[in-house]
């Protein structure tokens, strides 16, 4: 009997223990950790999703302390780029006579970059087309590009199968408003890191007559997270809204996805301002996304049917995204709007009257103070003022520019 006894105590001891043993052992399958935070910068979102869609592009990474140690920890600098290129296959616009007004803005644009921004803190890149549609195909170009430390990036402007939402070859076409997307994310997405702030411009028709990433700084648009992209409104004169202008509403409205805008969208579209593409702003890893998610708007509304409405421009999408798509595509960044006439980028194309400019040549917003960036001041009535005016032209024009020139955009 005490036999039993001891052998009963023996056995439950013994199942103690392994049941000890299993609760410490580690489990194969652990529990998911928590989700993290949401974003700071995430918005509510207000449009719901078109059917059939593209995955939206990855979010921001934040931090990007990643992309630095990929880099060697090297220190990042701020990226002022813009887009010249030429058809190779059009013999008209390979005329010296056709690209004669483009070189010249080049010279003047690089020309105001560098008085305004730190030279060791600032890159200049320009985009161009392969072979004899490159800029640097003009061989004293080249040479000067070489001069002034111009980055070139050769890339392909052309439709693809990739690129556009139709499968027609014979309405492929040669553009680089539209196409140039493509290119921008993808030397972004090679030197993800490198950057610290993002500036693309037209080149032709802007100068800068301050740093625009100290200015963005000052007045805390662009945050140390890189997670914001400024927009400059054009909004003007007779086109304060997008109601107002002929060309945009078709191009933004309309053939805006597989699916069409409802009611109640399109009558919010048209009650904003227009934002004008030619510049945007932004924190590397931010202008990075957007401009990754504006490759996937003109990939998914280019049909067929679209391609005459939407022209051979980027304009109307930009909008489209910025203003509608903007939750869907970019949920993580933070969006900064500026109207015209506070804008990091002046544009002048609607700006009436128009304009003033200080004793040293600078033009100046109705407020008086002087934007960082100076866009369409070739155009209408900004043109018939600024190029002739003495204290404009002795500032950004220079010598070997006729005042009689005709400018055409």
């Amino acid at each position: 009997m005490a036999q039993s006894s001891c052998c009963a105590r023996c056995i439950v001891a013994l199942g103690a223990l392994v049941a000890l043993g299993i609760l410490l052992m580690p489990l194969e399958h652990p529990e998911p950790p928590p989700s993290p935070p949401p974003s700071p910068f995430a918005q509510v979102a207000t449009t719901q999703p078109l059917a059939s869609a593209p995955p939206p592009p990855p979010p921001l990474p934040q931090p990007l302390a990643s992309s630095a140690r990929r880099l060697g920890s090297a220190p990042q600098v701020d990226l002022v780029f813009g887009v010249v290129a030429f058809p190779p296959a059009d013999k008209a616009k390979a005329a010296a006579s056709f690209r004669a007004p483009y070189l010249k803005g080049v010279r003047r644009w690089v020309r105001s970059v560098r008085q305004a921004t730190a030279a060791a803190q600032t890159q200049l890149l320009l985009f161009t087309s392969e072979g004899a549609g490159a800029l640097t195909a003009d061989a004293a170009m080249a040479r000067w590009l070489a001069e002034q430390r111009v980055a070139v990036e050769y890339g392909d402007f052309a439709d693809a199968p990739s690129r556009v939402a139709h499968g027609a070859p014979e309405k492929f076409i040669w553009c680089v408003m539209r196409n140039r997307w493509f290119v921008i994310a993808d030397y972004l997405e090679r030197h993800a890191g490198r950057f610290r702030y993002v500036l693309m411009t037209d080149v032709r028709d802007v100068v800068l007559q301050a740093d625009p990433f100290a200015a963005a700084l000052a007045k805390h648009l662009v945050d140390g997270a890189q997670s914001t992209v400024v927009f400059s409104g054009e909004g003007a004169g007779r086109v304060k809204q997008l109601r107002d202008s002929k060309k945009g509403k078709p191009r933004t409205l309309d053939c805006a996805g597989p699916a069409p805008l409802r009611a109640p969208e399109r009558q919010k579209l048209l009650a904003t301002e227009p934002l004008n593409a030619g510049v945007t702003l932004g924190g590397a890893a931010a202008f990075r996304n957007f401009s990754r998610a504006m490759a996937a708007v003109i990939q998914r509304t280019t049909s067929a049917a679209c391609v005459g409405i939407k022209d051979c421009t980027d304009q109307g999408l930009y909008n489209l995204l910025v203003y509608q798509y903007w939750d869907e595509y970019l949920p993580h960044a933070r969006r900064v709007l500026l109207p015209t006439e506070r804008a990091l980028s002046y544009t002048l194309g609607h700006v009436t009257p128009c304009c003033r400019v200080a004793p040293d040549g600078t033009v100046l917003a109705k407020s008086g103070e002087a934007p960082p960036i100076l866009h369409q001041f070739t155009k209408a009535e900004a043109g018939r003022k600024l190029l002739s005016d003495a204290r404009f032209r002795k500032r950004y024009i220079g010598r070997g520019e006729p005042s009689d020139e005709k400018y055409k955009i």
